[in-house]
């Protein structure tokens, strides 16, 4: 962690923090990071029996462990704050939540320590693990009325309890504490309520550093002859994850990624069941095969990125040549323009606009004069800014685009271009967005683009001038969650318009059947599993509902109909079929031929027949014929 990071422990009793993580909490403090303890109680009543036994009243009590548990974090390196709750039992409330909420606002961590999620032998342990996430979801939601700003998303790390076969603990982290054991020592010798155990927790950290030595000795750059049993201390943490999601607190792990290109830092948000790693959803990627669970990369320094300012030349919209654009940069310099400003539909195909030489000229001398305003200069030899024509949704999505890069039709969107089109589209009279189909509150955007969709996330805070951008990020799948994601309108398989045929101009653009049509194939069962392992192109797609490419799986005993009009080469039941008179599905092309020479050859036999030439068939006769 670096000096400007914060690390939050929340203990549920006075010397929980010391026994369990005080390695961690001293090996932070070290470092130059700021580490706040906050004790919910003091313990004073489960865990104080040496003071009870010896006649001292509960105020003594407190007045003791609190004294104790001051010493420990000041040996420790850290700074203490008390709740004085009352303990066992230590019971939830939403006043407690609320003032440990106040606590997080003021700290801001970057990292949370707590207790696990279950303990069947002290129930204010994970009373307390419980509001620690709870609190923590609490004081990043913006409209929560408690004092500071918005936190972000710190990991969670859940410290070894007493008993950690009895209470499930799976641990994932390690920690070396050798360098700061001395410190933690000290800060157990201060708990004089529970001399019982010093020792105890000595020993412990004895036989986790050998298992640090033994298990991660090599990759440590250790000796092999220190592999032994003597001279390392550690401790064991788990991810918040080992909470299973418990109370429905924890849905999603975080995993912080290094952009080594750019510097900067990305969160990936894995969907999580059961402790672990959940594949199944509904998100899609056009052009793969098959869904998965979202997993959202969140970006982290986007806005200005390239210009210094989310609106690099001060306005939300400016006049080029007439034309009204929005210049905008959150992650991606894009200069964004309504279709129509440019006589276009906005649901013209790549070849198209590639063949429009008179829009080629538009959009060249738009964003050579976009750059100066833009404070980017003379970009005729950059890539940057984008240009993104805006056109409204045809696909069940928010917005439609077309995008320039810098001068060559993209057929699709770029992830940071897609992040400051969503952007633009929440600034209050920005070009196009009168186009887009955003509600009131929303975060999540589907981008349509030439060869289908991007989801992106976006939040800004629009109450500050100039606007100021909270959060961004991309959807992307991952692997197959069992939470279905919603297009603004609502279900992603809902109807967005007309039907494949007669519908919007842009169905024809991006070559595929518009999205509302794989309900069809949803509702007759899913994809089979043979689909899964096969590219699918959306230019491949057949004209049909279902939404399949033509070389690809073959629909077997779910969809039974579309099989049978696959083989025929005709749509069952209208609407809900494959295009007229168009085989699909692999091998369609072969069982088309295959079926007409089968009928060729049934005519000829049948002329034979009449003529007295040929050898008759009798109704219902299979095989080849015989002389009767």
């Amino acid at each position: 962690m670096s000096q400007q990071e914060s690390v939050l422990v929340i203990s549920a009793h006075a010397a929980d923090f010391v026994w369990r993580a005080g390695g961690a909490v001293a090996l932070a403090a070290s470092r130059g990071d700021r580490v706040r303890v906050l004790c919910l109680t003091y313990g004073e009543r489960g865990e104080s029996a040496s003071a009870w036994r010896a006649g001292q009243t509960l105020a003594e009590i407190k007045a003791l462990r609190r004294g104790e548990a001051e010493s420990a974090a000041a040996a420790l390196g850290a700074e203490i704050e008390f709740l004085d709750a009352g303990d066992y039992p230590l019971r939830e409330s939403d006043e407690l939540v609320d003032r440990i909420v106040r606590v997080y606002r003021e700290v801001n961590p970057s990292v949370v320590l707590t207790h696990p999620l279950a303990d069947p032998y002290n129930g204010d342990h994970p009373a307390a693990g419980q509001m620690a996430l709870r609190a923590r979801v609490l004081a990043q939601a913006i409209g929560y009325p408690a004092p500071g700003e918005p936190i972000g998303a710190p990991p969670v790390f859940l410290f070894e309890p007493h008993q950690p076969e009895m209470c499930g603990f799976k641990p994932e982290v390690l920690l070396d504490i050798t360098p700061v054991f001395d410190a933690k020592r000290k800060a157990m010798e201060c708990m004089g309520a529970q001399q019982h155990l010093w020792e105890y927790y000595t020993d412990l950290a004895k036989r986790r550093g050998t298992q640090l030595k033994r298990n991660a000795g090599p990759n440590l750059g250790l000796p092999q002859s220190t592999l032994g049993t003597d001279g390392m201390f550690g401790e064991l943490l788990a991810t918040s994850l080992a909470a299973r999601g418990v109370r429905g607190l924890v849905r999603e792990a975080p995993v912080r990624i290094h952009m080594v290109n750019s510097g900067s830092l990305a969160t990936a948000m894995f969907p999580e069941a059961d402790g672990m790693v959940d594949y199944d959803g509904h998100t899609a990627i056009a052009g793969v095969p098959g869904t998965a669970a979202a997993v959202v990369l969140g970006f982290a320094g986007t806005e200005g990125s390239a210009t210094g300012a989310l609106l690099p030349t001060g306005h939300v919209t400016d006049v080029i040549d007439g034309i009204t654009v929005t210049c905008i940069d959150n992650g991606m310099p894009v200069v964004v323009v309504a279709a129509p400003e440019l006589g276009r539909t906005g649901y013209e195909t790549v070849a198209e606009l590639e063949a429009d030489t008179g829009l080629g000229q538009q959009v060249r001398a738009l964003r050579l004069a976009a750059g100066q305003l833009m404070g980017l200069g003379d970009v005729s030899a950059a890539t940057v800014p984008k240009v993104s024509l805006l056109a409204a949704p045809a696909d069940g999505g928010t917005i439609c685009t077309r995008t320039f890069i810098p001068v060559r039709v993209h057929d699709s969107i770029g992830v940071l271009g897609a992040v400051s089109v969503a952007t633009a589209l929440l600034l209050q009279g920005a070009a196009g967005s009168d186009l887009a189909a955003v509600k009131p509150g929303q975060t999540r955007f589907d981008i349509e683009h030439p060869t289908g969709h991007v989801e992106v996330e976006v939040e800004v805070d629009q109450t500050r001038q100039p606007p100021t951008v909270i959060r961004s990020g991309v959807v992307r799948p991952r692997g197959s969650s069992s939470t279905a994601l919603s297009s603004p309108g609502g279900s992603r398989d809902e109807p967005a318009g007309p039907l494949w045929g007669g519908g919007h101009p842009a169905a024809a653009a991006r070559g595929r059947p518009p999205r509302a049509h794989r309900a069809a194939h949803a509702g007759a069962g899913g994809e089979p599993a043979v689909l899964r392992g096969h590219p699918r192109p959306d230019r491949d797609r057949p004209r049909g509902q279902l939404g399949l490419p033509a070389h690809v799986g073959r629909l077997r005993a779910a969809h039974p109909q579309a099989d049978r009009a696959r083989h025929l080469g005709h749509p069952p039941g209208g609407a809900a079929g494959l295009e007229p008179g168009r085989p699909g599905g692999p091998g369609g092309a072969q069982r088309q031929r295959r079926l007409q020479r089968h009928q060729a050859r049934r005519r000829r036999v049948q002329r034979g027949a009449a003529s007295g030439s040929h050898p008759a068939v009798r109704p219902g006769q299979r095989g080849r014929a015989t002389t009767s």
